[in-house]
């Protein structure tokens, strides 16, 4: 199995300065990087919820992935200092939605049954194109 080296990058930002940043290497199996170029949303071993804290530029959307069963249980929360992230869920067939949570809601808050198992697109981005900071909680029982 062939490996490759992501990096993850956090940065901090207090007012607009930056406060810390740091990077993260690792190595994981190349199917764990979906083809829509999400970043997975991965569970430490014996956990049922992940924490995502990043950045959003002008106009950025960062695309997450994360793997899930049929009639799993999922929560999922974003929060930003401003108010202004937001968030959208994707059906691991892309055709639609998750009910509510879309583009068009303004969606920063999401609780249900899965419908399908697979890949679940979760796109982040902000409501008016201004950076913002934002915190992504993802709950699965």
């Amino acid at each position: 199995m062939r490996l490759q080296t992501l990096s993850l990058i956090c940065v901090l930002t207090l007012s607009g300065y930056i406060t810390t940043a740091y990077a993260q290497s690792f190595s994981s199996p190349k199917q764990s990087v979906n083809k829509s170029g999400g970043i997975p949303i991965q569970f430490r071993k014996g956990e049922q919820s992940s924490l995502v804290v990043g950045s959003l530029t002008r106009a950025e959307k960062r695309r997450y992935i994360l793997n899930a069963r049929a009639q799993q249980n999922m929560t999922v929360k974003i929060t930003s200092p401003d108010n202004n992230a937001v968030m959208a869920i994707y059906l691991p067939s892309r055709r639609d939605a998750l009910p509510l949570a879309d583009s068009v809601n303004n969606a920063t808050t999401w609780t249900g049954s899965l419908p399908e198992s697979g890949n679940y697109l979760f796109v982040v981005n902000s409501k008016n194109g201004t950076p913002t900071d934002y915190s992504l909680e993802v709950e699965i029982k």
